[in-house]
């Protein structure tokens, strides 16, 4: 139950989070071309980029809670000198913990949930504030009186970061979970990756 609350905050939170990117978009005035790279690319990536590093967050947290609170109980259990039918309850329950650790341990580590959320972290301000200054006409675009001399300078600011956090999820994510497999594919993926 309490997850399930959890899931409807966070679909509330994103909602409202699409809104306020809605209001922020509302500020920008561009020529008919240029306003489809900011509802298409911009927007989408912010929103998309956001509920990754919610998402990430929340399965992070899940499965370290898990794997820490089981790591309290198991010694516990162990240390209790019980006979009978309570011995059986705890040498059942203990295995029962001890594989729901080990589950939570190998989901991590092959979600790779922490990196996922470091990365997200780091990326998902950036193109946030990028939009923000753009919107605002601050920052690096103060010097502009309006969006559409700005447009290129944005674009090219927008695809950079996104293009970092794609090499960025690449090299800590895909290229340590293929390995080494002598597999063709593997290493051209592996070469493009570090090409960047």
């Amino acid at each position: 139950m309490a997850r399930v609350r959890r899931f409807r905050r966070l679909r509330a939170e994103q909602r409202r989070f699409e809104e306020v990117c809605r209001e922020i978009g509302g500020a920008v005035s561009l020529a008919p071309p240029a306003d489809l790279y900011w509802e298409t690319r911009w927007f989408v990536e912010v929103v998309d980029m956001r509920r990754r590093l919610e998402e990430s967050k929340e399965w992070h947290h899940l499965l370290r809670a898990t794997t820490i609170s089981i790591g309290i109980f198991i010694p516990a259990l162990v240390g209790l000198n019980l006979s009978g039918v309570g011995s059986e309850i705890v040498q059942w329950s203990t295995l029962g913990l001890s594989i729901l650790s080990a589950l939570s341990v190998a989901a991590s580590e092959l979600l790779r949930t922490g990196e996922r959320w470091r990365i997200n972290r780091t990326f998902f301000p950036a193109l946030y504030r990028e939009g923000l200054q753009f919107a605002t006409l601050s920052g690096r675009y103060g010097e502009f009186d309006h969006h559409d001399s700005a447009y290129q300078l944005f674009v090219n600011s927008v695809e950079s970061i996104i293009q970092t956090y794609e090499a960025e999820y690449q090299q800590q994510l895909l290229i340590p979970s293929l390995g080494n497999t002598g597999d063709a594919r593997t290493d051209v993926l592996k070469a493009s990756a570090t090409s960047r």
